[in-house]
């Protein structure tokens, strides 16, 4: 904020002189007359309103005057944007992923400082089987953009999911630099692996895997579809998270909107930690503009690997 100081104005009083004309000779007249130009023409030149000072002439920024544009400084008083912090809305926090964005979560979310760092830690993202279906061989597109397939003739069926989240370690600091890798079913239920038996029926469309490399304060996103439930599991996502060529957790999302979740086994043996594996999801965009459901999951290792 630019703080600017209101100029105080100068007040000056003006003394009219009054000159009482009588029933005087017309030469008499002419001379009360022409004093009176000559006493107005003194004051004018002497004691008159002296001109407005450099912050007169603007204006103060706060009353209409000459106001700082938006975006040179604006946010905190360092100068930086505002911080986007991961206390935000509590351990399943919602917001838009942070991808190139052309929307307006819109304008960009300000990176961390160091000084929100270590985050308090109230809970740790329990372990949860592999299963079956981590991929025999991986795709060669292995971004993080699931649902934009690199020579796919098409897009999946399905609907978009954005969803973003941060990854911390048991100290509350974050871990740059890890690699999160996430492998689910398409539309029709189909993992990425021979051993499916509904792999016949895959969307050649879908990625089905990707991997994200967090930042530097351990953001991480990925752009996918909403996964299909199949037999008797729910919509889930199964998640691995390695650094330094050691895997460091396995695990699964599952979404706030399913019903279904509540009946599965490997869902229920979470206990009261499965909250931490929730998924809170909103309707939203991508950063293409298209309509998605959107959210955010953050990951808490037990561990303390961050100095």
């Amino acid at each position: 904020m630019v703080n600017t100081e209101n100029a105080s104005g100068r007040q000056t009083s003006r003394h009219s002189t009054f000159v009482a004309l009588g029933r005087s000779k017309p030469a008499e007249s002419r001379f009360c007359l022409a004093a009176l130009l000559l006493l107005a023409l003194l004051v004018s030149g002497c004691g008159g309103i002296a001109p407005p000072s450099a912050d007169e002439q603007t204006g103060p920024s706060s009353g209409g005057g000459v106001t700082e544009p938006l975006g040179q400084n604006a946010g905190n008083a360092s100068g930086e944007g505002e911080t986007r912090s991961d206390e935000e809305g509590g351990e399943g926090a919602l917001t838009t992923p942070d991808m190139p964005q052309t929307e307006g979560d819109g304008a960009e979310v300000g990176e961390a400082n160091e000084e929100d760092f270590p985050i308090e830690v109230t809970y740790f993202t329990p372990a949860q089987t592999e299963g079956p279906y981590y991929p025999v061989s991986k795709p060669e597109d292995r971004d993080s953009d699931l649902y934009l397939l690199e020579g796919a003739p098409a897009r999946p069926a399905g609907t978009i999911l954005a969803f973003d989240g941060s990854l911390y370690d048991g100290g509350g600091m974050p871990v740059p630099g890890a690699v999160i890798e996430i492998w689910q079913t398409d539309n029709n239920g189909a993992y990425l692996h021979p051993a499916d038996s509904a792999s016949s029926r895959r969307d050649v469309n879908f990625q089905s895997y990707g991997e994200s490399v967090t930042d530097e304060n351990g953001r991480y996103s990925f752009r996918t579809i909403l996964p299909a439930a199949y037999e008797r599991r729910p919509r889930h996502i199964h998640v691995k998270v390695k650094s330094g060529g050691e895997e460091l957790l396995t695990t699964q999302f599952y979404f706030s909107n399913d019903a279904e979740a509540s009946r599965d086994r490997i869902f229920a043996g979470a206990g009261a930690d499965v909250e931490a594996l929730i998924m809170e999801v909103r309707e939203g965009v991508d950063f293409e503009g298209n309509q998605a459901l959107t959210g955010r999951r953050d990951i808490v290792l037990r561990s303390a690997i961050t100095e």
